[in-house]
């Protein structure tokens, strides 16, 4: 089983964009220190990280080795706290994701893991960008990646034709993270309309199909995980 700091969106680029004032360094050891504690010797951590919140040259200002720099910034303090598991979650370009695993073999963790998120397009699941799991799974595999899939997305259905994909064109282990469902508005924000025993059983046919890792992203809470944990997920 695998644990995730509360690190995604901790680089210089987000920091910049944001009111946070304190040190990123500072902000990423103490993450990394409260899930180390929280898993108490029982499970792995990981570390998660995510996309600038830019776009690079030539769809944006940012240049490429501004990004480079942003990533190996995050990794490396990371990497510095004992973390060598790296998640790199919710991609939706695919040159910024291999930018960011290009940055992660630099800094030398055990595993790397590069998850994209897709919409449904008539052609099929797409990323924002037009890439197509198979293409993300073929090009992420070839430039190292350990682990490849995908997480958040559009529901169970448009996730069970990704996942396909993936499972066809990779040659490592496919990791998927679905949320809990299609979000609606509430009064107090998104609500997530799968309950712990739908998104298990998702989880549960997941695997049945060969995906080697799975887990939850966007509304999946403790009970999700648990729920699919009492199907028979054990490690």
């Amino acid at each position: 089983m695998i644990i995730e700091t509360n690190t995604f969106g901790a680089n210089g680029r987000r920091f910049l964009a944001s009111e946070v004032k304190d040190p990123l360094a500072e902000n990423i050891r103490a993450a990394c220190r409260l899930a180390t504690e929280a898993s108490g010797g029982r499970v792995l951590v990981a570390g998660s990280t995510g996309p600038l919140g830019e776009l690079i040259e030539p769809y944006g200002d940012l240049s490429i080795d501004q990004a480079r720099a942003a990533f190996l910034e995050q990794y490396r303090v990371l990497h510095e706290c004992g973390i060598r598991i790296l998640l790199i979650e919710t991609m939706m370009s695919l040159e910024e994701a291999l930018l960011a695993l290009e940055a992660a073999k630099e800094t030398e963790f055990d595993a790397i893991g590069v998850t994209m998120t897709f919409e449904p397009t008539p052609q099929g699941p797409r990323t924002a960008f037009g890439v197509s799991p198979a293409q993300a799974a073929r090009e992420l595999g070839a430039a190292g990646a350990q682990i490849v899939g995908s997480n958040c997305g559009s529901g169970f259905d448009v996730m069970r034709n990704v996942a396909r994909e993936f499972l066809d064109a990779s040659s490592v282990p496919i990791l998927i993270q679905p949320n809990a469902g299609i979000p609606r508005s509430g009064a107090r924000g998104p609500v997530y309309p799968e309950t712990p025993e739908s998104f298990g059983a998702f989880l549960h046919e997941l695997s049945t199909m060969g995906v080697r890792l799975v887990g939850g992203c966007c509304g999946a809470d403790p009970e999700h995980i648990a729920a699919a944990g009492r199907l028979g997920f054990k490690d």
